[in-house]
């Protein structure tokens, strides 16, 4: 197995959502599973595409299936296979889950992304400059084990409020919501807000959110403090997801690239959870 590969265990898992191809008259057809060990290989060395090793390939041939994979949907279905399974399996904890936000520090080759209107791609390609520089910002929600379950990407400047009912969407960012909710949703301060804790228990969920030092306006009586104290698993998780280089900085010039070499990497943590 490669660095960064996949064992044989976990391309088994995956090997029907890549199938292969034909190369065509007088062409070989392609290894799918090598390109997808190319494809994790960047993800995780943050290296550049012209920089792949020899034996994952050509790195035009690799960054070419990394692009149609991610343009029609198959990094998401592979996402949303594998939640099924955890979910069949019951690996997942639904009696708290957690909402964070964290800063990504973006390259100058993040810069320069094409103006023309794309699917899914905002306009700004979800980059900004904040007081800690320019760069995107990661909206990500959890179990209560710290498996990522969405995310939801805006620009670096932006406040992890305004994303909250973007990564709340059964449709968009968490398509598990269609098929489990959790008993709590837990925030930190940054998420303090009357209008908050009302859309969380709209729902039927109870908001683990303590109030801002000079808040004097909150109502939060019902405030569980040693439930909260399990909400450091989301911090856990982006932890984690840094590991990948290619998550820790931004070199994407486009947000669905960058969109989908996160997804890839909560595909990993999937696989690890399940193996």
């Amino acid at each position: 197995m490669a660095r960064h590969g996949l064992t044989d265990e976990q391309w088994s898992r995956l090997e029907h959502l890549f199938p292969t191809r034909s190369g065509g008259p007088g062409r070989p057809a392609v290894d799918q599973r090598r390109v997808v060990e190319g494809i994790l290989w960047v993800l995780r060395t943050g290296a550049p595409w012209r920089d792949l090793p020899e034996e994952f390939g050509k790195w035009q041939t690799v960054y070419t299936y990394f692009a149609k994979w991610r343009d029609d949907g198959t990094f998401r279905a592979v996402q949303e296979f594998l939640q099924s399974e955890l979910l069949a399996l019951e690996k997942l904890q639904n009696d708290l889950w957690s909402v964070d936000g964290t800063s990504i520090r973006a390259t100058r080759a993040a810069v320069g992304g094409e103006k023309k209107a794309r699917v899914e791609e905002p306009l700004d390609h979800a980059l900004g400059r904040s007081r800690g520089g320019f760069g995107t910002k990661v909206h990500l929600l959890v179990d209560g084990s710290g498996i990522p379950l969405g995310f939801h990407l805006t620009a670096g400047q932006a406040h992890e409020v305004t994303a909250l009912e973007a990564l709340l969407d059964p449709d968009d960012a968490t398509p598990l919501l269609h098929r489990v909710e959790p008993k709590a949703l837990a925030g930190d301060r940054g998420y303090s807000a009357n209008w908050v804790r009302d859309r969380i228990a709209a729902v039927g969920w109870r908001p683990v959110i303590p109030k801002k030092r000079n808040e004097r306006r909150v109502s939060n009586d019902d405030f569980d403090e040693h439930l909260y104290k399990r909400r450091n698993v989301v911090e856990r998780c982006v932890g984690w997801l840094k590991e990948c280089r290619r998550i820790a900085t931004r070199y994407e010039k486009l947000a669905v690239s960058y969109a989908a070499m996160l997804t890839l990497a909560c595909v990993q943590r999937y696989l690890r959870v399940l193996s």
